[in-house]
């Protein structure tokens, strides 16, 4: 049984983006929205040419063992850290995967599967008994959920991207009404924050995510106040959009002005228009994000994150990892409030 997406109705004249990406394309409304599948630079090379993950090369060759090619890459480059840029650059590009890209896997029970579908969506690695990190036989390897890329009509297997393509600060926002309902005060288009000044809701895996996502809270109040002081007529939810309008472009100005400038030439940004100066519009574009940049190129600061991350207060001194809500306020705090520059040298 297969349903197809609904049509949302789009107004031409709306003044602000809706929460899940739908219509920003009015020729397209479902472009980019969530629930879609990834784009592909190249078509998918599977077994039977349908789902199953390719163990040979195009020379009918068997594919190198995973984990002796891991440990032989990265035995050379042991977390070896860019030396003109700090870790806040990998913190943003966290932010800029988290705001645009998740991609669930698939669950599966291997007692209740047949066969076939254990060997389609588990692919274990197996370990050599020398592995220098794992002490086990095989890792399990539990593949992207599937999904068909032309509605219901069979054909190769796709991947999912759960949320919107579109760099719009829905990480702060959520992708839906009901989302965006449990972050707000709905008075004077403010979010909520605790005592702390820290968002209520956080949904965050690291240090580093947290301190971005406070920061932008407590930014879009500190926008929100302003509006309503110059703005005295306008209304929660007037305060609430066009606060949430100023946050989604300062994130934009950042990402592609100062975040990709750290390593892409200004040649190669203005030759995909990857300024915030560029004022192309393709309606026949896709914007959903591809394959290759959800596995690859968005991840490559993950090799570059340090292993240890140290905090210091304002004489150098190392300080304990914020395991105390009261400590982790001290550290937002201090970091937020401080000029550019300081904390990350």
């Amino acid at each position: 049984m297969c349903d197809t997406p609904t049509q949302p109705h789009c107004n031409p004249n709306a003044r602000y983006r809706t929460f899940d990406g739908s219509c920003n394309n009015l020729r397209n409304p479902l472009l980019g929205t969530p629930v879609q599948p990834q784009s592909r630079f190249l078509p998918p090379e599977y077994v039977g040419d349908i789902d199953l993950p390719r163990t040979k090369s195009l020379q009918n060759e068997r594919l190198p063992r995973v984990r002796p090619t891991s440990n032989t890459m990265n035995s050379k480059n042991q977390g070896t850290c860019l030396d003109d840029v700090t870790v806040a650059v990998l913190s943003w590009g966290t932010l800029v995967v988290r705001d645009t890209l998740e991609t669930p896997s698939t669950s599966i029970k291997l007692s209740v599967k047949r066969a076939y579908n254990v060997l389609a969506e588990c692919f274990h690695i197996n370990v050599n008994d020398d592995d220098p990190y794992f002490n086990v036989t095989c890792l399990d390897f539990v593949r992207a959920s599937p999904i068909l890329a032309d509605q219901c009509r069979p054909g190769r297997r796709q991947q999912i991207n759960q949320l919107n393509s579109y760099l719009d600060a829905s990480q702060v926002y959520g992708l839906s009404e009901a989302d965006n309902d449990k972050i707000r005060v709905y008075r004077g288009g403010l979010l909520k924050v605790n005592n702390d000044n820290i968002p209520d809701k956080q949904d965050s895996q690291s240090i580093d995510e947290i301190i971005t996502q406070t920061a932008f809270f407590r930014l879009h109040n500190i926008y929100a106040k302003q509006l309503s002081h110059f703005n005295p007529f306008w209304n929660d939810e007037k305060i609430f959009q066009e606060t949430r309008k100023i946050i989604g472009a300062v994130v934009q100005k950042i990402t592609y002005d100062e975040y990709l400038t750290t390593f892409l030439n200004d040649e190669t940004r203005e030759k995909y228009c990857l300024k915030s100066s560029c004022r192309q519009y393709d309606e026949t574009e896709d914007p959903q994000l591809r394959v290759g940049y959800s596995v690859a190129a968005g991840r490559f600061g993950h090799s570059r994150i340090p292993p240890l991350q140290r905090f210091v207060n304002n004489i150098l001194r190392v300080l304990p990892g914020p395991t105390s809500p009261s400590l982790l306020k001290q550290l937002v705090d201090d970091i937020l409030q401080e000029k550019a520059g300081c904390v990350d040298r």
